[in-house]
């Protein structure tokens, strides 16, 4: 669970573009920015969500993720962008960039889909990153939609527009921002983020591409890749489930149907990984748990109900096991840090 380091440095230089002392606010974030420029350092979910957050308040952009992906030249998806200059064809940059995108996180988990006339580039929400606060989570989303447009501009050395645009989170009461980014119909509540272009469009030829430095910046990136600790596939997979069907609490063998395994094959899986289904579901119900108590205006009996707890008194004792704190003394703390 990991964002490259080097996106915290474009936020920090994005923000100190807009004014800001980029000492005082390296000093709030907490970062060395002669150490942070090492393409191979990552930080945590918790602390991409603390930067874009003192950033977001500092330059008072809550369109953040949108005027930063705008930015385009973000060194924390160089390596990525220099593989899909290199590439022949708008689709297969695409396609390398779906293949490349964990150099820059495991947030999101991008694919290619065509259909008809239409490509749809989406992009997966990691359940693990979901739990974070919405709107670290929405800038995230923003900033790669917008980098992706803003992609094709910058391969063909064209203006283009996508077909539409989809979010996976309510509709804002201040959206014009969003139709001056894409230019392009966009609809909110979506079950996953995308975007959508004609095919005729991935056809088009790359500005300049260099077959030979393609084959060895490729070659260095899969080296790269292979040295990241990301979490399996199957365990991502089993907590969307779990994400996805609450309030509802699934069953193994109900999670394991909905995977096409059997119940005994997931349990050997899992065991493979040395983990199990409870395991599983109960770090990520904790984590939402935490989500809502901190940032959600909720009371404990509706979070216990969003969480497929009985009751808030069976809520309150599965925190305070994990926690050693009773959901209010976490609030309390929390609030007095």
């Amino acid at each position: 669970m990991y964002f490259s380091k080097l996106l915290i440095v474009d936020l920090i230089e994005f923000a100190t573009g807009k004014g800001v002392d980029i000492h005082d606010l390296c000093r709030r974030i907490g970062i060395d920015m002669a150490e942070a420029i090492d393409p191979r350092q990552q930080v945590s979910y918790e602390k991409m969500v603390e930067v874009l957050t003192i950033t977001r308040e500092t330059i008072k952009d809550n369109f953040l993720g949108l005027h930063l992906g705008e930015q385009m030249v973000l060194k924390g998806k160089r390596q990525v962008d220099d593989i899909m200059l290199n590439s022949s064809t708008i689709a297969e940059a695409f396609m390398n960039g779906v293949n490349y995108s964990k150099l820059i996180s495991d947030a999101l988990t991008s694919s290619m889909e065509k259909t008809g006339n239409y490509t749809k580039v989406s992009f997966v929400v990691n359940p693990d990153w979901t739990v974070h606060q919405n709107h670290a989570v929405q800038q995230i989303i923003d900033m790669t939609l917008t980098c992706t447009l803003k992609s094709i501009c910058w391969l063909t050395g064209e203006k283009h527009r996508a077909v539409a645009v989809h979010l996976n989170y309510p509709s804002l009461k201040k959206k014009n921002e969003y139709y001056r980014v894409f230019d392009c119909p966009i609809k909110f509540n979506e079950p996953i983020p995308c975007i959508i272009f004609q095919n005729t469009l991935l056809h088009q030829k790359v500005r300049a591409p260099d077959v030979g430095l393609l084959a060895s910046l490729k070659h260095a990136a899969d080296i790269e890749i292979k040295k990241i600790q990301s979490a399996p596939p199957l365990i991502i997979a089993i907590k969307k489930i779990v994400l996805d069907k609450l309030p509802t609490r699934l069953t193994l063998a109900e999670v394991a149907s909905e995977l096409h395994f059997s119940s005994r094959t997931l349990q050997r899986k899992l065991f493979e990984l040395t983990t199990n289904f409870k395991k599983i579901e109960k770090e990520i119900i904790l984590q939402l748990g935490k989500k809502m108590i901190l940032y959600e205006d909720r009371n404990l009996a509706e979070i216990s109900y969003l969480l497929g707890f009985s009751e808030a008194s069976a809520f309150i004792r599965f925190f305070k096991n994990e926690v050693a704190l009773t959901p209010k003394k976490y609030r309390k703390m929390a609030s007095a840090n």
